[in-house]
């Protein structure tokens, strides 16, 4: 009953001890790379208000994965 998306990057990645504040509200991990920490936080809000998740996995120097799963549409039976 869910769809199962995946985003990965060969980015910088986050060290363990950030990745727990990654979707706060105005998070900053690096103040070298343009933003405003606003991002993740807003994609999480949305998510969760469709009943949905987003969860992270990601290694310093090697890069992140983002596994999001939202509820799948509903789709109305076939009258036989």
């Amino acid at each position: 009953g869910r769809v199962f998306l995946c985003v990965e990057d060969n980015g910088i990645g986050i060290p363990a001890e950030k990745q727990r504040d990654i979707f706060k509200k105005s998070s900053r991990l690096n103040q070298e790379i343009a933003g405003t920490g606003m991002g993740l936080y807003i994609v999480k809000r949305m998510i969760e208000s469709q009943e949905g998740r987003i969860k992270m996995e990601s290694t310093p120097g090697e890069g992140t994965l983002f596994k999001v799963f939202f509820q799948a549409p509903f789709q109305a039976k076939k009258s036989g």
